[in-house]
């Protein structure tokens, strides 16, 4: 089940679902001119690191077993995160622990049904980003997008690298596609956002997106967005937990004695208590374990095994 092959576009389509969750929270609290690089400079970097997942054919026992490792901690920090979706309710732990529990279920017989459930909702998914952002055109200002000095957050850096995930999954090379639509969404969350709510507000509020289509209205008629924006939100952070488990499987399936099915069932459980009791890391922590667990380690694997074939050459 976690070798059946997935195409690239499924691949690409997982992708942009899993990580339209994540852009959506962070929408609005960088510039959008420091989005617009942080999408060029860290979507270079993430193409590059699933190219090595996709060029490591058999890596070793213990290079898996740190990816996994890795994976299950990140669930747990960014399984905290679905708990603003529904503002005004109790949200923590109820609607984290519940998507991690469907992302462990849609993941449990492999990548390919995962990938399978994420291009089903992918298409809804689009709808409502469609008609929340075709609402809010008449609330854009020219006038907020003056740039503005200051750092991308390192919690939208993370996000971006997150596409090396999908060059773990078994099947077809992502391609180029998926990493450029990830870029699109963040762009045009972020300039949205910023559009329609400006910089000073958006640095005040816990959740910029949610906010800015408060009162917004559709010829005329209005109508509550916010709650397309909590479905959108909550659909999302579920595929995104499906990529991640997905990964945990793939991995673990070609492990002796361990098998996908027990490793994302045991991952599932693990991350739930990280959320719980792990407090939440700095976003530079999380972004620069990335760097090394998807960039310098597979680099480091893949160098290792080159050097092995040409000495019994």
């Amino acid at each position: 089940m976690f070798r059946n092959r997935i195409s690239a576009r499924q691949k690409n389509i997982f992708l942009i679902g899993a990580l339209s969750a994540p852009l959506s929270t962070l929408a609005g609290m960088d510039g959008w001119l420091q989005t617009l690089l942080a999408v060029l400079i860290v979507g270079v970097l993430a193409f590059f690191a699933c190219r090595l997942q996709e060029k490591l054919e058999n890596p070793g026992k213990w290079y898996r077993i740190a990816q996994i490792l890795w994976l299950v901690f990140l669930l747990g920090q960014l399984g905290k995160w679905p708990a603003h979706t529904w503002p005004g309710g109790t949200d923590f732990p109820v609607v984290p622990l519940t998507l991690l529990a469907l992302g462990v279920f849609a993941s449990l017989d492999g990548g390919s049904y995962a990938a399978w459930c994420a291009t089903a909702l992918f298409w809804l998914l689009l709808i409502l980003y469609s008609v929340i952002l075709f609402s809010g055109l008449s609330e854009w200002k020219l006038k907020n997008f003056a740039p503005e000095s200051g750092m991308v957050s390192w919690e939208l850096l993370l996000v971006l690298l997150l596409p090396a995930v999908v060059g773990m999954l078994p099947g077809e090379r992502a391609g180029f596609r998926g990493i450029a639509g990830v870029a699109l969404t963040a762009v045009l969350l972020g300039l949205w956002t910023i559009g329609t709510l400006t910089r000073g507000v958006a640095e005040q509020v816990s959740w910029p997106l949610y906010e800015s289509v408060k009162g917004m209205n559709l010829f005329g008629v209005a109508e509550r967005y916010e709650a397309f924006v909590s479905v959108t939100a909550t659909m999302g952070y579920f595929i995104l937990f499906s990529l991640l488990f997905s990964g945990i499987g793939t991995q673990a399936e070609e492990i002796p004695g361990l098998g996908g099915k027990k490793a994302v069932g045991a991952a599932g459980v693990i991350s739930a208590a990280l959320v719980l009791y792990v407090p939440h890391l700095p976003g530079e922590c999380l972004f620069f374990g990335g760097i090394l667990f998807w960039l310098v380690l597979p680099a480091f694997e893949l160098f290792t095994k080159k050097s092995k074939k040409r000495k019994k050459l």
